[in-house]
């Protein structure tokens, strides 16, 4: 736990003192940012060069790029390489890279829940599209982080882009590895950022609550060694800590 210290410094010609807390504090929890209205694609702009070479010059508006899996959007038959050029009869504007927040921007207006009408360019074929816009999906700032100052690594809670990502199914389980410490024990061990830990010794980890009570485990019992499984793309691997307590 922190301890306060007093401490004494020097200012021009004025001594003052102080007191510092010195020592490891429980990080504060991530805020939450505010829910807003999402449609779930990624979108490139639409820009004059393409409009043209699609025989289109004056088509302006976005490109989907990919229509996140097991969402509304797909379920309302978006498409990878559909443009869409309005939102509820507006017409879009973007035509420049720096017009890539428009489309999103517009989206938020609307209240999680309801349904925008999309006008959509498929091939040569006009079509207009419902799709229920929900809330946006948690961002990597807002999920729950632990820092272990013993092991010399940070792990946090997985995204749902991460699950896009990676291409894990919705329901995969793990805690994400952030940081790793240049010389410390989890890089003698060999861990990675972006390792995927889902087991300690025989303990299954689902989130970031379980690696720090399965560390505290350890550090309580003092264990000559800790074997942690993990994901690395396509590999599954064990990496074993012999930490000199």
């Amino acid at each position: 736990d922190p301890v306060p210290v007093l401490v004494e410094f020097e200012r021009k010609v004025a001594r003052l003192q102080t007191v510092v807390n010195v020592g490891i504090a429980d990080p504060p929890a991530p805020g939450k940012d505010v829910e807003k209205a999402w449609l779930a694609v990624d979108t490139q702009v639409i820009t004059r060069d393409v409009a043209k070479q699609i025989g289109n010059p004056d088509l302006k508006g976005f490109r989907l790029t990919q229509v996140y899996p097991g969402t509304s959007a797909e379920a309302a038959g978006l498409k990878v390489g559909d443009f869409i050029y309005s939102v509820d009869g507006e017409p879009l504007e973007a035509a420049a890279p720096e017009d890539y927040e428009e489309l999103a921007a517009l989206v938020r207006q609307y209240k999680i829940g309801t349904k925008a009408e999309f006008g959509v360019m498929r091939g040569t074929e006009k079509l207009t599209i419902p799709v229920e816009l929900t809330a946006s999906p948690r961002a990597t700032r807002e999920m729950k982080e632990y820092e272990d100052v013993d092991f010399e690594f940070k792990v946090r809670d997985i995204t749902f882009i991460d699950k896009v990502k990676e291409k894990w199914p919705a329901d995969k389980a793990g805690a994400l590895v952030s940081k790793i410490e240049p010389g410390g024990w989890a890089a003698v061990a060999n861990m990675d950022t972006s390792d995927l830990i889902v087991k300690i010794d025989s303990t299954p980890i689902a989130k970031v609550d379980d690696v720090e009570k399965k560390m505290k485990e350890l550090k309580d019992a003092k264990s000559k060694n800790a074997v942690f499984q993990v994901e690395r793309g396509i590999y599954t691997m064990f990496l074993e800590f012999e930490p000199k307590w």
